[in-house]
C-alpha cells in the first residue's frame, strides 16, 4: 500500500484587532481548486483532500488514496500549516475517510494562533447517491487566553443524470468554550447549503474535449442572511490546462480567478481573490496526487 502526506502550508493577513470572527476564518477551505471556483464544494464533482472536510459526501465517490502539498497566502500577517490525508476503508466497501490538521493559524502582530483538527467520512450509497459526516475541533490562542469550538457538517450528493450533480449541505459550529468570552453576535452557528454542478462536453479537434463545467450554490447563515456562489470551468482541448474564475456573496464578497495544471493523477492549481474592507487579497497554490 502506498501512503502519501499531504502537507499545505498557508500564509495569511486577517488583521484581529477588533475582529472577533477569528473561528469564521477557519470556515474556508485551503485548496486552490475551490477557492477559485467562488469557494464552491457544496456539489463539486472532485474534491481535494482538505476540501472534503468541508463535503464529506465526495469521500464516498472515489475510491482512492489522495493527498497534497500547498501554500496559501492570506490577508495581513497571518500564516497556517495544514495536513490531510484521505482513502477507502477497505475493498468495496464505499466507505472512505479523512484526517485533516490544520495550524498554526497566527497573526505576529496580535500575538494569536488558531488550529484545527478534523475527522470525516463518506458513504457511496449507489453509483448516483453518497453522504457524508465530518467534525472538526476548531482552537483559538488569544494574548488573553483560549477558546475551542467544535464544527460538525454533514452532506448529501446525488447524480440524477451523468451531467448533473446536486448537493445539500449543513453546517453547525457549537458555542465557544474556555475562558475568553466569544460574543454571540460574532458567531455564526451553522449553513445551510444547497449546490448545482453542471459538466458538458463537447468533441472538438479530433478525440480531444472541451469540458465547460459550471458550479452554483446558495447557502443560508444564520445571523447574516443569504450567500451565493458561482464558479466556471474550462478545459481547453489538446491541453492540461484549466480555467476558473468565481464570485461569492456575502461578507467576503468578490470575484476569484485561477487556473491549474492537470496530467497523470498529478494537478497543480493556483488562485486569487480579494477581499472587501481593506482585508487585502488571497493566493493559494496546491499540488496534489492520488493514487492508484
Amino acid at each position: 500500500m502506498r501512503i502519501v502526506l499531504w502537507l499545505w502550508l498557508c500564509a495569511g493577513t486577517l488583521p484581529l484587532s477588533g475582529q472577533p470572527r477569528g473561528l469564521e476564518f477557519l470556515r474556508f477551505q485551503p485548496d486552490a481548486v475551490s477557492l477559485a471556483l467562488g469557494t464552491t464544494h457544496v456539489a463539486a464533482s472532485e474534491a481535494e483532500a482538505l476540501a472534503a472536510q468541508g463535503n464529506p459526501a465526495l469521500l464516498g465517490l472515489y475510491p482512492q488514496w489522495r493527498g497534497g502539498l500547498g501554500y496559501q497566502a492570506w490577508i495581513g500577517q497571518t500564516g497556517r500549516v495544514a495536513l490531510a490525508l484521505s482513502g477507502p476503508v477497505g475493498p468495496r466497501t464505499g466507505w472512505s475517510v479523512l484526517l485533516e490538521v490544520a495550524g498554526p493559524l497566527y497573526a505576529e502582530n496580535e500575538g494569536a494562533r488558531f488550529g484545527r483538527i478534523g475527522l470525516a467520512c463518506g458513504h457511496r450509497l449507489a453509483s448516483w447517491l453518497a453522504l457524508g459526516l465530518s467534525s472538526a475541533l476548531a482552537l483559538e490562542r488569544l494574548p488573553e487566553g483560549s477558546r475551542r469550538t467544535v464544527l460538525l457538517t454533514g452532506s448529501l450528493w446525488a447524480s440524477p443524470r451523468p451531467y448533473l450533480r446536486i448537493g445539500l449541505k449543513l453546517e453547525h459550529t457549537g458555542r465557544p468554550r474556555g475562558p475568553v468570552p466569544f460574543p454571540e453576535s460574532a458567531r455564526t452557528s451553522g449553513y445551510l447549503g444547497l449546490g448545482l454542478d453542471v459538466l458538458h462536453l463537447r468533441t472538438a479537434e479530433g478525440l480531444s474535449l472541451l469540458l465547460v463545467r459550471c458550479l452554483g450554490e446558495g447557502l443560508v447563515a444564520s445571523g447574516s442572511g443569504w450567500e451565493g456562489r458561482a464558479g466556471l470551468e474550462l478545459w481547453l482541448p489538446g491541453t492540461w490546462l484549466v480555467l476558473r474564475a468565481g464570485y461569492r456573496s456575502g461578507p467576503y464578497r468578490g470575484p476569484s480567478l485561477g487556473l491549474g495544471l492537470e496530467a497523470r493523477g498529478w494537478s497543480v492549481a493556483y488562485a486569487w481573490a480579494p477581499f472587501p474592507g481593506g482585508y487585502g487579497t488571497t493566493h493559494s497554490i496546491s499540488l496534489s496526487t492520488r493514487w492508484p
